[in-house]
């Protein structure tokens, strides 16, 4: 599955593309790793000692390889190596010389992978949407922030998941990952998106990087946001196939 991001920059098209795994998906191609992973990634996963670990990281693998390879027209997937930054960031090692601009996100079985044209930042989170840890973002984001969430209509108990995939999202779009405090991440403006069925689209900016923006979609059990530059249009939405996906919530695809 890899639908296109619909990227749009000053009228002109940003070629971007969404890929998309399931644990069963991942577990058919896992019968044929050569063809999958290539020779540094197939190394990495034999040192791997866990099933749930091994099972996470191909079907992350597999999700951004699908984005690359419809961006780059290179069917192969076993040609596009995904090794990791020192902050665990995504990086592309490929035959040829890639220009991309990648981000990964997995939940639950559920893996998603963005991939756009090179000098776009883009960053894509993905959570399971689970009432017992509601706490935790209590004690974390301020009540501030959940009063701009009220306010546009995002429910209880999903608010909290929809600021961290809209926080984690931005951190992998400016390349820090979760390392700096949640408040420099501080969201300034949440309101409904005007595409989709209404209450489960919402547009955010934020305090301290203006020129960014965040699309986030409740689907199903899952929060997803997706981060891109704030003059930049997205027409993507989570609907068809990747709908069902989500909707169909973790069940045996579990990768914790």
């Amino acid at each position: 599955m890899q639908p296109p991001l619909q990227l749009r920059r000053n009228g002109a098209p940003v070629p971007g593309f969404l890929g998309v795994c399931s644990q069963t998906e991942a577990e058919q191609l896992g019968q044929a790793l050569e063809t999958v992973l290539g020779p540094a990634e197939l190394a990495h996963f034999r040192q791997l000692q866990f099933p749930l670990r091994r099972g996470s990281y191909l079907l992350g693998r597999i999700a951004l390889k699908r984005a690359l390879a419809a961006l780059l027209a290179e069917p192969r997937l076993e040609r596009l190596e995904i090794l990791s930054g020192v902050f665990g960031q995504p990086l592309v090692r490929a035959a040829a010389p890639v220009a991309a601009e990648i981000s990964l996100a997995h939940s639950h079985g559920v893996a998603l992978g963005a991939a756009c044209a090179a000098g776009h930042p883009i960053g894509i989170d993905l959570e399971l949407i689970e009432p017992t840890r509601v706490d935790v973002f209590t004690r974390v984001f301020s009540q501030e922030e959940f009063a701009l969430l009220a306010a546009a209509g995002v429910p209880q108990p999903s608010a909290g998941f929809v600021l961290w995939t809209v926080k984690e999202a931005l951190s992998k779009a400016l390349r820090c990952g979760l390392t700096v405090p949640f408040a420099v991440l501080r969201a300034k403006s949440v309101v409904p998106g005007s595409a989709g069925p209404p209450g489960v689209q919402w547009q955010v900016e934020f305090e301290n990087f203006w020129q960014y923006k965040a699309h986030a979609w409740i689907v199903g059990a899952y929060a997803l946001a997706v981060v891109i530059p704030r003059k930049t249009d997205l027409g993507f939405q989570p609907d068809g196939a990747l709908r069902a996906l989500l909707e169909a919530g973790p069940g045996r695809r579990a990768t914790g």
